[in-house]
């Protein structure tokens, strides 16, 4: 089984798609975490609803400091000791 990080910036159109595979059976995979570039968007409340574990990486320019912030996040979960997949919105960044 797949273990996933979902990023994302926006509505959460892919985390539904792939929210919506695991769901049917026709992915076998289990998302881990979400993570955020921008604050307070609709694919952060939606990954909530789904139960998945939602966070916002803060940004800066100057510091690089999404990058820093998403390592520090994935971290914290399974995902990182066993890489298997990680899903990126094509909209970030």
């Amino acid at each position: 089984m797949l273990k996933m990080a979902v990023l994302l910036s926006g509505s959460g159109r892919t985390l539904d798609n792939f929210h919506e595979g695991i769901q049917q059976g026709t992915l076998a995979g289990e998302i881990q975490v979400v993570i955020s570039n921008v604050k307070d968007v609709l694919g952060l409340t939606k990954a909530e609803k789904y139960g998945y574990p939602a966070f916002h990486a803060a940004d800066s320019e100057k510091t690089n400091a999404y990058w820093k912030n998403m390592i520090l996040i994935l971290s914290a979960w399974p995902v990182t000791s066993n890489y298997t997949f990680l899903l990126l919105d094509l909209s970030v960044r």
